[in-house]
C-alpha cells in the first residue's frame, strides 16, 4: 500500500517539519497533528462512508495544546457532547458547544487572545480506515485581540464560517480529535502591523485534543 505525503492548506507534511524547527514548541504542535495526515492511505480521502456508530455518546471535553497560524496557544479546553448510536450519518457526530483557553496565546512577540464565534461547531467525519475517521470541524469562526490596538477575524474565504481538517482516533483507554489545517484566513483586520496580521493571511489550525471521557467512532 502506498502512502502519501499529505497536503494541508497548501503545505505538505514536509514543510511542517521545516515550520517545526524555526517554531520550537507551536511547531511540535502542527508537526504532531499534521503526521496523522501524513501517513493517511492514500484512497483514504476518496472512500466515502455513509453509515457510523458512536459509543458511548453523551457530554465530553477535549484539551491540549493547540496553534493558531502563528500564535501558539498552551491550553484549550473544548466542551460538547457526542451523538449515540448506530446508522448514524456522518455529520455532527461531535456538537462543541464551548471553548475555554487556558492562558495567553503567544507568537514569541506578543500576547494575542483568541475568542471563538459562530458556536456550536461540527465534527464530521467522511472516512474511516485503522481505527480513524477523517473528516472536518465545520462553523468556525475565531475573534483575534493582538497587543493593545490590532484585531482581527478569522474565518473561511469570503467571512464564510472556516473548516478545519480533522481526524479522531480510537485507542485502548484514550481517543483524541486531531486538527491540521484547513481554510482559516484573515478576513477582517484593524490597527495591525501588516507584517504580522493582515487580510488574506492563513491561519491553518493544529492540535491534539484529548478526550474525556472517551469514545470510540466506528464505521460501518
Amino acid at each position: 500500500m502506498r502512502y502519501k505525503e499529505s497536503t494541508v492548506l497548501g503545505t505538505t507534511a514536509a514543510a511542517v517539519r521545516r515550520f517545526s524547527a524555526r517554531r520550537g514548541v507551536l511547531g511540535a504542535v502542527a508537526l504532531a497533528a499534521a503526521s496523522v495526515y501524513a501517513l493517511l492511505p492514500v484512497n483514504a480521502a476518496a472512500a466515502k462512508f455513509t453509515s457510523w456508530t458512536v459509543t458511548p455518546g453523551g457530554p465530553a471535553s477535549l484539551g491540549g495544546p493547540i496553534s493558531i497560524g502563528p500564535f501558539s496557544c498552551p491550553s484549550w479546553g473544548l466542551s460538547g457532547s457526542f451523538i449515540s448510536g448506530t446508522g448514524l450519518p456522518g455529520n455532527g457526530l461531535l456538537t462543541i458547544t464551548s471553548v475555554n483557553g487556558s492562558g495567553p496565546c503567544s507568537d514569541g512577540v506578543n500576547s494575542v487572545s483568541v475568542s471563538p464565534g459562530n458556536l456550536p461547531w461540527s465534527f464530521n467525519a467522511v472516512s474511516y480506515q485503522s481505527g480513524v475517521a477523517v473528516g472536518n470541524v465545520s462553523d468556525v469562526s475565531l475573534s483575534l485581540q493582538y497587543g493593545f490596538l490590532c484585531t482581527a477575524t478569522v474565518t473561511g474565504p469570503g467571512s464564510a464560517p472556516g473548516t478545519i481538517d480533522a481526524s479522531y482516533s480510537n485507542g485502548f483507554g484514550s481517543a483524541a480529535l486531531t486538527l491540521a489545517g484547513g481554510n482559516m484566513e484573515v478576513t477582517a483586520a484593524s490597527g495591525c502591523d501588516p507584517t504580522v496580521i493582515k487580510v488574506g493571511d492563513p491561519m491553518p489550525v493544529y492540535a491534539n485534543l484529548h478526550v474525556t471521557p472517551v469514545q470510540t467512532i466506528t464505521s460501518p
